[in-house]
C-alpha cells in the first residue's frame, strides 16, 4: 500500500508553500477515514483520549494544511513531545492517518556518587530544578556548571564533574548519575597588600576571615573579607577607602592572593551651633560615611539632610555651612549648623468655609495645632500638601472653581505661627443625566446601579474614569473581552451630563483546554475541579478560582490559566492551563512525654495523591506506655462525579 510519511516539521513546510510554489499534495481535501496515534515504537499510544481532541481533525473531516498545522502546534504547546510525524495512507475513497509522537525523555530521579567534601544534599538542592523535567543537553550543562560552582566556592578548583544517564523501567524516564571526583582544595599561600599605608599588612588579614593555610572560597574572599577591610578603614576615619581589585594567581594547586586598594583621604567631621540633636544623629545622615563618598555632591546632599532633619522639628530658618579644608591625604569637614528658634503650631484658622465645618477642614490636615500637653512643630512642607489635598478635596465634591490659599503669620519672637486657610468654595456642580448609548447586555438601571457617579450626585471627574473601568470590568466578566466604553461630558449651567457610548462586540468563550505539566496525575483529576470548561463564557473569576481549587489541592506547586495566543483577538480562546507537580508523599516522626502515658511516639506516613487520582491515605502508629495503635485514614475526594 502507498503512503505518505511525513515528519511533522516537514508536513508544516509542505502544507504552507505547496499553494505557491507546487502542485498541492495528492491526499490534499480528501476524507480521513481514520486516526490512529502511536509511539515511536510503533505500539498504540496508551491514553489517546488525551490527544485526539488536541489534533483539530476528526473522522469525516477533510485534509487540510491549516488544521493539521494547528493541531500539531497544540501538540506541542503539552511539553511532551521533542517530535510529532504523520503518515498518510489512502484507504478507500479517504485517507488513514497515523500518528507517531515521540515523547521527551524526563529524568526521573538523579543519583550523585564521589561526593565527600559536600554532602548530597547540599547538591541536590542546587540541581532539584531539573527533575521531572526534560532531559535537554543545554540543562546538564547548566548543571555541571552549578555543581562546580558548589565546589569552587568551597576551594575545590580542580573537581571534575561528569553527568550520564541510565534508562529506568518506565519508558522515556531516566535516572541521572552525577559522578563526582573530587580535588584536594586550593590553599591559601600568600595574601598580599599594595596600596596600604594606613595599616599593616597583619592589621588588615587581622579582621579577614580567609587565611593562608586556608582553602581559596572566592565569595568569602570577595565578599565578606572586603567588607571587613573596608568596615577597618570606615571606623579609622577613612571612609572612602575602597579594597580592591583582587588578583588571584594559581602555582601547584595553590592561590596567590594580592589585594590592591586605595585608601583615600583620612576625613575628620565636626559640627557646631547643633542643640537639638547629637552627634551621633547628625552623622546619621552623612553620605560621606553610609555611601563612602566624599565628593562635592555627596557633601552638598548631607547639608540637605540635615536639614531635613531640623526641619521636622520645626526649624523653619535652618541654615547649615560646610568649611571644607583638604590637605594631602586629609580632609576636615566643619558643619556649622545655625538652628534659629524652634517654631510651632499656635492655631489653625479656616475662612470662608460654608459648605464644610472648620473642624472636619482641619481634620483632613496633616498638620495640627498645639494643645495644651503637646507642641506641634511647624512645617510648611505639610502645610503646602494639606492645601493641594483640600483643593482636591472641594473638587471631588462638584466645587469646579474652589480656591484654597494659605497665609503664614509668624509672632514676634519667630518661634509660633499661626495658619490661615482662605478658602472661596464659589458654587457647585451636579451630575446632571447619565446616558448610555448601544447596551444590549446590560440594561440602564442595571448599569446605573454599578457606576459610582450617579445623575444628582456632586460631579466629580475623577469617578468618570474609575465608572468606565467599571463598566468595562462588567463586560469582561460575561466574556465581553473586546468591549470599548468611552464617555463624553457635556456641561450645562451647574451640572454636567455624562454620554457613554458602549461599543459592545462579541462574547469571548472558552475552546480547548491543554493541560501540560502533570507527569503522575491524571487529566480527568484536574479537569474536574476546574470552573471553566470548553464553551463556557470567559469568565476572570472563574478561572482565578478554577486556579486556586488546583493549588488547595496541596500537591502542585504551579497553577496557571494562559490564552495560547494572548496576543490575538479571538472570540473562542484555547487555554493552556500548567502544572507544576509537587512531591504529594510525607513522613513524620513525632516523640513526646506526658504524665499520663509517659513516653510516647508516633510514626506516620501519607500520600495526597494516590495513583495520580487525588484520593489520600495515611497509616499512623502510636505508642506509649498506656497505649499502643493504628490508624488507617483513606480519603475519597469524588464519588459518582460529585464533589465530597
Amino acid at each position: 500500500m502507498k503512503s505518505l510519511r511525513l515528519s511533522a516539521g516537514w508536513l508544516l513546510v509542505l502544507l504552507l508553500v505547496a499553494p505557491a510554489y507546487s502542485s498541492p499534495s495528492p491526499f490534499s481535501g480528501k476524507t480521513i477515514t481514520r486516526i490512529d496515534i502511536r509511539d515511536d515504537q510503533g505500539a498504540p499510544w496508551s491514553h489517546p483520549e488525551q490527544i485526539l481532541p488536541l489534533i483539530m481533525v476528526k473522522p469525516g473531516d477533510a485534509l487540510e494544511g491549516p488544521a493539521i498545522r494547528e493541531g500539531i502546534a497544540t501538540l506541542y504547546l503539552k511539553s511532551l513531545f521533542k517530535d510529532i510525524r504523520i503518515e498518510v495512507f489512502p484507504e478507500g475513497d479517504g485517507v488513514r492517518l497515523e500518528y507517531i509522537l515521540f515523547p521527551i525523555t524526563v529524568v526521573e530521579q538523579v543519583k550523585v556518587q564521589g561526593n565527600h567534601s559536600l554532602s548530597t544534599g547540599t547538591i541536590r538542592d542546587s540541581i532539584s530544578n531539573i527533575e521531572g523535567k526534560e532531559l535537554r543537553d543545554e540543562k546538564l550543562s547548566a548543571l555541571k556548571s552549578d555543581i562546580l560552582a558548589l565546589y569552587q566556592a568551597e576551594g575545590f578548583y580542580d573537581t571534575a564533574v561528569t553527568i550520564r544517564s541510565e534508562p529506568l523501567k518506565e519508558k522515556n524516564r531516566v535516572a541521572l548519575l552525577i559522578e563526582i571526583r573530587e580535588s584536594t582544595p586550593t590553599l591559601l599561600e600568600e595574601i598580599a597588600f599594595s596600596g596600604n599605608t594606613v595599616f599593616k599588612d597583619q592589621d588588615l588579614l587581622a579582621v579577614m576571615k580567609s587565611k593562608k593555610g586556608y582553602p581559596l572560597r572566592r565569595d568569602l574572599l570577595l565578599d565578606t573579607d572586603m567588607k571587613a577591610i573596608l568596615t577597618k578603614y570606615t571606623e579609622a576615619g577613612y571612609p572612602a577607602s575602597k579594597p580592591g581589585p583582587v588578583d588571584i594567581g594559581f602555582r601547584e594547586n595553590k592561590a596567590f592572593v594580592n589585594i590592591l586598594g586605595t585608601e583615600g583621604p583620612r576625613v575628620t567631621v565636626r559640627f557646631t551651633g547643633n542643640q537639638e540633636f547629637g552627634r551621633d544623629r547628625l552623622e546619621q545622615a552623612l553620605l560621606i560615611l553610609s555611601e563612602h563618598d566624599v565628593s562635592d555632591a555627596a557633601i552638598d546632599s548631607s547639608v540637605d539632610k540635615i536639614k531635613n532633619l531640623y526641619r521636622e522639628k520645626g526649624y523653619v530658618s535652618i541654615a547649615v555651612d560646610v568649611d571644607k579644608k583638604e590637605t594631602p591625604g586629609r580632609l576636615d569637614l566643619e558643619f556649622s549648623v545655625h538652628e534659629g528658634p524652634r517654631v510651632i503650631v499656635k492655631e489653625i484658622t479656616v475662612r470662608g468655609n460654608t459648605v464644610f465645618t472648620t473642624k472636619e477642614i482641619k481634620g483632613r490636615m496633616a498638620l495640627r495645632e498645639s494643645g495644651w500637653f503637646r507642641s506641634q512643630p511647624f512645617r510648611e512642607d505639610l502645610l503646602n500638601n494639606d492645601i493641594e489635598n483640600l483643593s482636591d478635596f472641594y473638587l471631588d465634591r462638584g466645587y469646579l472653581s474652589a480656591s484654597v490659599k494659605k497665609d503664614i503669620v509668624m509672632s514676634s519672637d519667630k518661634t509660633a505661627a499661626a495658619a490661615v486657610i482662605e478658602i472661596v468654595e464659589g458654587p457647585q456642580t451636579m451630575t446632571g443625566s447619565v446616558v448610555f448609548e448601544d447596551n444590549m447586555l446590560f440594561s440602564t438601571t442595571e448599569l446605573l446601579s454599578m457606576i459610582a457617579l450617579k445623575p444628582g450626585a456632586p460631579f466629580n471627574e475623577r469617578l468618570i474614569e474609575e465608572d468606565r473601568y467599571r463598566i468595562l470590568t462588567a463586560y469582561s466578566n460575561k466574556g465581553y473581552l473586546y468591549t470599548r466604553v468611552t464617555s463624553e461630558k457635556i456641561p450645562h449651567e451647574g451640572t454636567v451630563d455624562i454620554h457613554y457610548r458602549i461599543t459592545e462586540d462579541l462574547p469571548v468563550s472558552i475552546g480547548r483546554i491543554i493541560l501540560r505539566g502533570n507527569e503522575r496525575t491524571k487529566d480527568n483529576v484536574i479537569m474536574r475541579e476546574l470552573l471553566v470548561k470548553p464553551g463556557d463564557t470567559y469568565d476572570y473569576g472563574a478561572i482565578l478560582n478554577s486556579q486556586q481549587r488546583i493549588y488547595r489541592l496541596g500537591y502542585f506547586r504551579v497553577a496557571r490559566f494562559d490564552p495560547v495566543h494572548p496576543g490575538e483577538k479571538e472570540y473562542i480562546k484555547d487555554m493552556l492551563f500548567t502544572v507544576e507537580e509537587r512531591p504529594a508523599g510525607a513522613f513524620e516522626v513525632g516523640i513526646g512525654y506526658g504524665d499520663l502515658d509517659r513516653l510516647r511516639g508516633f510514626v506516620e506516613v501519607s500520600h495526597r495523591n494516590l495513583w495520580g487520582t487525588a484520593r489520600y491515605s495515611s497509616l499512623r502508629f502510636e505508642e506509649s506506655d498506656i497505649l499502643k495503635r493504628a490508624i488507617f485514614n483513606f480519603q475519597e475526594p469524588w464519588f459518582l462525579n460529585y464533589d465530597l
